[in-house]
């Protein structure tokens, strides 16, 4: 089955036109971009391997929002053993059960405050596997339900690697059924040599296998691609949908 990740732009017209001009102006607009589909201002990027699903992108509150409304079979072909080497630059798929990831970058859950034990996130392997057969992934359990501002989630080192050759970053996701879990989470990328770092809004997790893709370009903040150095992903009292709960990731990787 194929997965659809949508975004849709928000828009703001401004103008000195009366009140009943301006509700009627962008009753139009949102008309019209709910009819179209696919078409408009954001770009589709097409999967080129048969198991995932087409992106489309639209900035929404500073930040770009990926949603899924479809998951991933269980006897779908594992879209990286498919895959040319030239094609994809695999980070980790979490197999070996071993630290660090598959180009050498340490990984690991990090808390905003480690002393505040009303809130905290950790990370285990687990025999759950979004792919055929036998493998591990990456748990992350997280908790955001506390008095306190709160906010956590894992960090995945990079080492500085070169993307400029590719377009996408793609990741499965899936939410842990017995625990709970949020449907949406932050991603980051950061290039520290100039202190750029750019998020992305997951939205559309569940309890089964999600694959996401996102564009690239869509980490709007990044300008230099040729030493990109960590890969994040963080849990919010604000944004969690779910305050307390775990969900599970796989093969991530980058796409060209």
């Amino acid at each position: 089955m194929k997965k659809i990740v949508m975004f849709r732009p928000l828009r703001v017209r401004f103008g000195i036109s009366v009140l009943v001009g301006i509700f009627l102006i962008l009753s139009a607009a949102c008309g019209k971009e709910q009819n179209a589909s696919s078409v408009g201002d954001a770009s589709t990027y097409q999967n080129s391997d048969k198991s995932g699903q087409e992106v489309n992108v639209s900035p929404l509150k500073g930040m770009r929002v990926v949603k899924a409304d479809t998951q991933v079979t269980e006897g779908e072909t594992n879209a990286i053993s498919s895959a040319t080497q030239s094609d994809v630059l695999l980070i980790d798929d979490f197999n070996d059960g071993e630290k660090p990831n598959l180009i050498g970058g340490n990984y690991g859950a990090w808390n905003r405050d480690p002393l505040d034990e009303t809130q905290g996130c950790m990370e285990e392997f687990s025999l759950e596997n979004h792919g055929v057969g036998a493998g591990i992934s990456l748990k992350l359990t997280y908790d955001v339900e506390s008095p306190n501002p709160a906010f956590n989630g894992f960090w995945m080192k990079l080492n500085e690697i070169d993307l400029s050759g590719y377009k996408e970053l793609v990741f499965y996701v899936r939410g842990d059924h017995e625990k709970g879990f949020t449907r949406r989470i932050k991603v980051e990328l950061k290039n520290n040599i100039v202190g750029e770092k750019s998020p992305v809004i997951i939205d559309g997790i569940t309890d089964d296998w999600t694959r996401f893709r996102i564009p690239l370009k869509q980490f709007y903040s990044i300008n230099d691609w040729t030493k990109i150095s960590e890969f994040v992903i963080v849990f919010d009292d604000e944004m969690a949908t779910k305050k307390v709960g775990a969900i599970f990731i796989d093969d991530i990787y980058f796409w060209r």
